[in-house]
């Protein structure tokens, strides 16, 4: 369903049910891993492919090449608030103030790239009480988690931390289709950090994404 133009993009909506595939890129950033960034925004749409991406706004407008991707590329993108600062249980135990407090800063800077910002991604999955309520206050309409029971919770991922190792992309397609095929979406959950090797890009852990976004 095509819904209202909003600064100057077109908006599609789809509801849960459908057959959808989300690509979740976390941990989009200021001064780090940068060339990565880019180069996964760029090649999945080359692909005709869109992506949710979690951005960590502190220090985000410091970063020309990362703020110049986001604003010329806003209508491809969804960009979500992925915490402030991204540290460890950053929402676990804030209480409401505290959390309106750092979700506003967060709005304050992601709002210069897209004034509708609607899903909230939580550092390390976990929130607290008085952070859902001011979520709920600031009329944040989705949570991405990996545990909740929402809509839209990751359900695969492209790096297995137990083994320390990319997870085979035809891997990610086949539980993909059994997610699809129970009736719900499959959010794949995609880091940066991923494809690297002591912090560069590894073009062999690289092409296992292309092989995902082609299959």
């Amino acid at each position: 369903v095509t819904g209202d133009v909003k600064n100057n993009c077109e908006i599609v909506y789809h509801e849960p049910s459908q057959r959808n595939i989300i690509l979740r890129v976390d941990d989009i950033q200021a001064n780090v891993w940068v060339n990565p960034q880019i180069k996964i925004v760029k090649d999945t749409l080359k692909r005709n492919k869109t992506l949710t991406l979690g951005v960590i706004p502190i220090n985000l407008l410091e970063d020309k090449e990362i703020s110049r991707l986001l604003i010329e590329r806003k209508c491809k993108l969804e960009i979500a608030l992925h915490g402030y600062d991204n540290s460890f249980l950053e929402f676990a135990d804030l209480n409401l103030d505290e959390a309106h407090e750092k979700l506003e800063k967060g709005l304050d800077v992601l709002n210069k790239f897209d004034e509708n910002i609607v899903t909230f991604i939580p550092p390390n999955n976990d929130l607290s009480a008085g952070s859902r309520q001011a979520l709920n206050d600031l009329n944040f309409k989705i949570i991405s988690s990996g545990y909740e029971e929402t809509d839209y919770e990751y359900t695969q991922t492209t790096f297995n931390w137990d083994t320390n190792e990319i997870v085979d992309y035809e891997e990610i397609l086949e539980s993909c289709n059994k997610t699809l095929d129970s009736g719900e979406p499959c959010v794949i959950m995609i880091h940066p950090q991923d494809f690297l090797t002591e912090n560069e890009l590894d073009y062999n852990k690289y092409q296992n994404y292309i092989g995902l976004l082609d299959g």
